[in-house]
């Protein structure tokens, strides 16, 4: 709140912080901790990058984000209509109205139940027969065939563009593993071509004493 407080010029709708994923399940009452990760809750800089916001989602947790009341109206508030993904699509329409600043602190853990379903214990996410993030990106893109605005066009297009530098990024991943494969084995023969060059001196060394003293 102070950071928000602190903005008088109104440049930011929001602020977020870095954030723990914990992934935990219930055993005869009792939190079971599991594991935690922070490969989707790490930010990197002083503003979230908008650009990288529309190609992709789950950049933002809610519970690791504040943000304006005031800023709702101009955001058109919660698509209640959405299977999935709606806190996401909210955040890309709020940041319409302003930035949303970043406190590079891990302030929040975001708790996942995964084997639970149903019932007051349970904390997971809804679950899906099919990949509902791909599902969402898919209709943004429809809707901006369809022609719904040009926020859907530059939310495709960043789509698009993300989805491209993936497919190509792929094959160089590929690519690198192989190599560092191939300099395992390199490394590895040249430590086995050291240690015969170690044998063969000494060798070499006990040769030489033995022609000394005959």
């Amino acid at each position: 709140m102070a950071y928000l407080d602190g903005d008088r010029a109104k440049t930011f709708v929001g602020v977020t912080t870095i954030s723990y994923d914990i992934v935990e399940h219930m055993k005869d009452g009792q939190i079971i901790f599991d594991r935690r990760f922070d490969t989707f809750g790490r930010k990197e800089g002083s503003l979230m990058d908008y650009g990288l916001f529309l190609s992709h989602v789950s950049l933002l947790a809610p519970i690791a984000t504040l943000f304006r009341r005031s800023a709702i109206a101009g955001s058109h508030g919660v698509d209640t209509t959405l299977p999935y993904v709606e806190d996401q699509d909210f955040f890309q329409r709020l940041m319409m109205a302003g930035e949303v600043g970043i406190i590079p602190d891990f302030l929040a853990n975001y708790h996942q139940r995964p084997l639970v379903t149903g019932g007051p214990e349970d904390k997971s996410e809804a679950e899906f027969d099919y990949d509902a993030i791909m599902a969402y990106t898919n209709n943004v893109l429809r809707d901006a065939i369809r022609g719904k605005g040009k926020m859907r066009e530059f939310q495709a297009a960043f789509i698009h563009g993300a989805r491209q530098e993936h497919r190509h990024a792929g094959p160089l991943s590929q690519q690198a593993a192989q190599l560092q494969e191939q300099c395992s084995r390199l490394t590895q023969e040249v430590n086995e071509l050291r240690q015969d060059l170690g044998r063969l001196s000494r060798f070499m060394v006990q040769f030489a004493d033995r022609m000394e003293k005959r």
